[in-house]
């Protein structure tokens, strides 16, 4: 994974606080959503959900299939590429196959710690957190 430029443009609430259990993706239809969960005290815990609207293409990598430098540029926070390659190629099929999208698509990345990396090709995404 090779980009040209990054812009964070969200992150973890509290970088050093530990996940509890693995993140989860639910892709449902042109959504996804990531959810996962941060231990910020002994006994309490942060839910987080992030939602990914107009979703044309996703992929997950896991921990032993990514690089340092992708792990240190992307873990815990979420990053717009701009300048990606595999997006013209999704722009490319969209309009190949006669479905453009009707908004500018975004191609946003999250990795986590102990894996996995997202990658999303979407519209944009809305973060929500939660005790």
């Amino acid at each position: 994974m090779i980009y040209s430029e990054a812009n964070v443009l969200w992150t973890f609430p509290d970088p050093s606080a530990p996940l509890v259990g693995d993140p989860h993706l639910s892709p449902l239809g042109e959504t996804c959503l990531v959810e996962f969960s941060f231990q910020i005290a002994e006994r309490r815990s942060e839910a987080v959900s992030l939602l990914f609207d107009r979703v044309a293409s996703y992929r997950c990598t896991l921990r032993q299939a990514l690089s340092p430098p992708v792990l240190r540029t992307f873990q815990g926070r979420l990053t717009e590429i701009t300048g990606s390659a595999w997006k013209d190629e999704v722009l490319a099929a969209l309009m190949d196959n006669g479905t453009p999208p009707s908004s500018p698509l975004r191609h946003l990345v999250i990795c986590f710690e102990e894996g996995p990396c997202y990658d999303f090709i979407c519209g944009g995404f809305e973060a929500r957190s939660r005790p």
